[in-house]
């Protein structure tokens, strides 16, 4: 089996996981999750955030995202022309919905603007505790990845936490992972 292939079968595997957990619950997770996210020292002393409006089977960030925005600078993704984008979240009357269907701020401003991110907060479809991470597969995560000198903290649930999952060269390791068990460094 290829690496693709595994990643490709992986990706599946956690997809059908998922659904096997209610919505309510999936959301009690992400509240654990977040309240960790917070007591984190990057966290603390970042002023600039790359966040992530939540996917409905990923880590729910909206009521976190409406809690911080106010107190610290809070970045969405936007994607536009095959390339990912960070633009400032200014409430939720300046969302849509993208390209891909997830949900991202309205581009008010040039979407190529360059900010100094202090945090980036990732998610994956699955992780694995030599902070390894594996998205959906599109790259947009990667590129970003490859270009930040930002902390990178990856947040999931438990059951995305693997021994080991399938790398390419181009992945990039986070340098902390949080579920709602245990936190990775």
């Amino acid at each position: 089996m290829t690496i693709q292939e595994h990643k490709k079968q992986l990706r599946k595997e956690v997809s059908q996981i998922k659904k096997d957990f209610s919505p309510e619950f999936l959301l009690s997770l992400s509240v654990s999750i977040l309240k960790q996210l917070e007591k984190e020292q990057a966290f603390i002393h970042a002023s600039v955030i790359a966040f992530y409006h939540a996917l409905p089977d990923e880590v729910r960030t909206i009521d976190f995202i409406e809690k911080w925005y106010t107190k610290k600078t809070i970045l969405l993704p936007v994607i536009q022309n095959d390339e990912m984008y960070f633009l400032p979240y200014q409430g939720k009357e300046f969302l849509q919905t993208g390209t891909l269907g997830i949900t991202e701020p309205v581009a008010t401003e040039d979407v190529k603007k360059e900010y100094t991110i202090d945090l980036a907060i990732i998610p994956g479809m699955a992780f694995d505790i030599n902070l390894n991470r594996m998205g959906r597969g599109k790259g947009y995560y990667d590129r970003f990845l490859s270009e930040t000198t930002a902390h990178k903290i990856g947040i999931c649930f438990d059951f995305q936490l693997y021994q080991s999952i399938p790398c390419e060269p181009f992945d990039i390791r986070m340098d902390t992972i949080i579920t709602d068990k245990q936190i990775i460094r």
